[in-house]
């Protein structure tokens, strides 16, 4: 039995990055890698098209009213959990980002089977060397280090090319309740809310594989 997990995320996402870091540990540990098919679905955390570059975790601090000494126990969190399951995440190197083409982007790669590969590797470029995601240049590298087509990457940066499916998964999620990401259904049946441990997206995906 093969069974659809289907993760709503955002590039520029710490706590997505982990999740799907925790989520593929699981699926390796239960030895079902072939059984599982992931589909990645988009959420912006900010819509904003051209938000100002600033350090990001001086824009999150603002709107959240942290100050000096909250703000880094917060990158330091991050900064752990992100280690425990394997990802690399310095809060410090990041600075705001669009993410609108990288998700057009990232749904082109889907027919190819690579969209998850795609977002893993944005996700590494924007929190370990601090890369601006908005930046053509950097998707077409991104895109090129996983295996896209060239042709197939032009045609989606030099067009509005998947903008309609964008805008589709972030009304579908909002449309469920959808606050927050990761958030990711198995089978459309079992939903799983946040960044969880590698224990918590196994038994969601031993759950699913039972029916």
């Amino acid at each position: 039995m093969t069974v659809t997990l289907e993760i709503w995320a955002d590039v520029v996402c710490p706590w997505c990055w982990i999740g799907e870091a925790g989520v593929l540990r699981a699926i390796d540990d239960l030895g079902v890698r072939d059984d599982v098919r992931i589909e990645m679905r988009a959420y912006r955390l900010d819509p904003d098209p051209d938000p100002p570059r600033v350090p990001s975790h001086e824009r999150i601090a603002r709107k959240y009213g942290w100050d000096e000494e909250q703000a880094r126990a917060a990158a330091d969190r991050v900064r752990q959990l992100g280690a425990e399951v394997g990802v690399d995440i310095r809060p410090e190197v990041t600075v705001t980002s669009p993410t609108f083409d990288a998700h057009r982007l990232i749904r082109a790669a889907q027919p190819e089977g690579r969209d998850l590969e795609l977002m893993l590797a944005l996700q590494q470029r924007y929190f370990t060397f601090g890369e601006d995601v908005g930046d053509h240049d950097v998707l077409r590298a991104a895109a090129a280090e996983v295996g896209l087509p060239g042709g197939l990457v032009e045609e989606v940066l030099g067009s509005d090319r998947h903008a309609d499916d964008v805008v589709a998964d972030e009304e579908e999620a909002r449309g469920v309740g959808v606050q927050g990401v990761p958030f990711m259904v198995l089978d459309r049946r079992l939903a799983i809310t946040g960044a969880q441990s590698p224990d918590v997206y196994a038994e969601g995906v031993r759950r699913a594989l039972a029916g």
